[in-house]
């Protein structure tokens, strides 16, 4: 599975390379892809515990596959935020659907994490960023939204935004 996981790195390594650097739809929707592909090893860890308190200590494959989906999606994040409102009121809705994804995978997974697992809590300070991140998100998607009234995709996905906000903040205010 880990061999698995390098290939398909590398095969993702060589589309990014094709990809211009001024392409942020682009690499925002490739970011997501990578995160995903990161997210499965970190996931299969976690379920293997009930209390996630009680892990420790992480195995060096975890703790390099999950500091490479938080990269990921933070990656995404900033490069959703070179967009227009325009740009992505017009995103095809699987694209849209996966950056709103990570924006959840990002609160949920990656920051709850590093705030509520003993073991994670060194790399609280790389996804410091999440939450401003997320709120800058939040206000584009406003933005485009209040540009465009009559696209209720758009609108929904504001709400899900602020759906995994207040998930976060509920799950962080019930952890402490």
């Amino acid at each position: 599975q880990l061999n698995l996981i390098a290939k398909l790195q590398v095969d993702l390594q060589i589309v990014y390379n094709e990809i211009p650097s001024g392409r942020a739809r682009a690499l925002a929707f490739f970011h997501s892809v990578e995160a995903y592909l990161h997210e499965w090893l970190f996931s299969r860890f976690m379920a293997r515990f009930p209390d996630h308190s009680v892990i420790r200590d992480l195995p060096s494959e975890v703790s390099e596959s999950f500091n490479k989906f938080a990269q990921s999606c933070i990656s995404a994040m900033h490069e959703f935020l070179k967009l227009t409102p325009e740009l992505i009121a017009s995103l095809p809705l699987f694209h849209i659907s996966r950056v709103v994804y990570t924006v959840g995978m990002l609160l949920l997974r990656v920051r709850y994490t590093t705030m509520t697992v003993p073991a994670f809590n060194f790399l609280k300070q790389s996804t410091q960023s999440a939450v401003p991140l997320v709120k800058q998100i939040s206000h584009l998607l406003n933005d485009s939204a209040a540009l465009f009234p009559y696209n209720n995709f758009l609108s929904k996905l504001r709400y899900v935004v602020a759906l995994f906000v207040q998930i976060y903040a509920n799950k962080l205010k019930a952890f402490f």
